[in-house]
């Protein structure tokens, strides 16, 4: 990656979440990973570039508060597309004694599952943005018909050869694919055109059928990726990053309220510092002590001022 990357992408969808606090009641908010990962790289920027969400909404009272939420955040909303058609999709986290969190979810109507036929309809290609960077995820591809995902990843493709740097994570969320095959063949194809990918050893083993962490990054480095960044639970963080392997040991939060956006936020944490110049294993760092104060909040965006 350059020292600096000057516009990112973060391509998907967003949602309305209701969080359950103390006592039952529901805290409405708005999140979702693309989303989620946006703000806290914004954070972790300090400053240093732009961040936009690249997604499509509804044009109801819900979809302009999100929108509003995104221009409070700090994100750029240029990307933000709007139809009368549909709104934006719903999901209330439930959280157990230990903070992990379980969802239920309604999104028949969001507008983001149509995403890359507005914008065919807009006439705008991804390449044609002339992103530094773009992220997008498992569910980003999930949710979107077979016609969308091929468009998506061909798009995805030419914004990399004019330029982009393109990071994914796969986020593997078993109830949005068809089946287990189908979602690995598309990740498998999402791993192709990408330079820096987000991968857990949880993901892999379901998918790919590896045994452990060594499995797993033999396994990814012959794609010729250029930064591996493996989750591997209690095992820590590893980057395979030209060759080098690096490390961060599992630290656990003091106290976990909600898991939600532990991951999101530190995708977008660490890609943040790599753009600032920083070394893999400062980034390692900084992403880690975000996601562990992430944890200690309930939803998924804490308040501001804490990264």
């Amino acid at each position: 990656m350059k020292d600096v990357l000057m516009k990112s992408i973060f391509l998907g969808e967003c949602m309305v979440e209701l969080s359950t606090l103390e006592g039952g009641l529901l805290q409405k908010s708005f999140a979702g990973d693309i989303f989620n990962s946006a703000v806290y790289m914004k954070r972790s920027l300090q400053g240093e570039g732009e961040v936009s969400v690249l997604t499509a909404i509804g044009e109801d009272q819900i979809s302009m508060e999100m929108e509003a939420f995104f221009i409070k955040q700090g994100l750029g909303v240029d990307t933000v597309f709007k139809s009368s058609e549909g709104t934006v999709g719903l999901y209330i986290i439930s959280t157990d004694k230990e903070g992990e969190r379980s969802f239920s979810y309604w999104r028949e109507s969001s507008m983001a599952r149509r995403l890359m036929h507005i914008l065919k309809n807009a006439k705008t290609t991804l390449d044609s943005l002339n992103a530094d960077m773009i992220f997008f995820t498992g569910i980003t591809l999930a949710i979107l018909d077979l016609k969308s995902r091929k468009d998506l990843l061909n798009q995805i493709s030419a914004a990399r050869k004019n330029g982009a740097k393109i990071a994914f994570d796969p986020n593997y969320r078993h109830q949005l694919w068809e089946n287990k095959e189908t979602a690995a063949d598309w990740i498998d194809k999402a791993y192709q055109v990408s330079d820096t990918i987000f991968p857990s050893v949880e993901e892999e083993s379901g998918l790919f059928n590896t045994a452990s962490t060594k499995d797993c990054l033999s396994r990814l480095v012959k794609y010729g990726i250029k930064e591996i960044v493996l989750k591997a639970g209690t095992e820590g963080m590893y980057v395979q990053n030209n060759g080098e392997l690096f490390h961060r040991a599992f630290i656990p939060a003091d106290k976990v309220v909600d898991t939600t956006a532990a991951g999101d936020s530190f995708d977008g944490s660490y890609l943040a510092m790599r753009m600032r110049g920083k070394n893999v294993q400062e980034s390692l760092d900084h992403a880690a002590e975000v996601a562990a104060k992430v944890v200690t909040f309930p939803g998924a965006i804490m308040p501001e001022g804490l990264t």
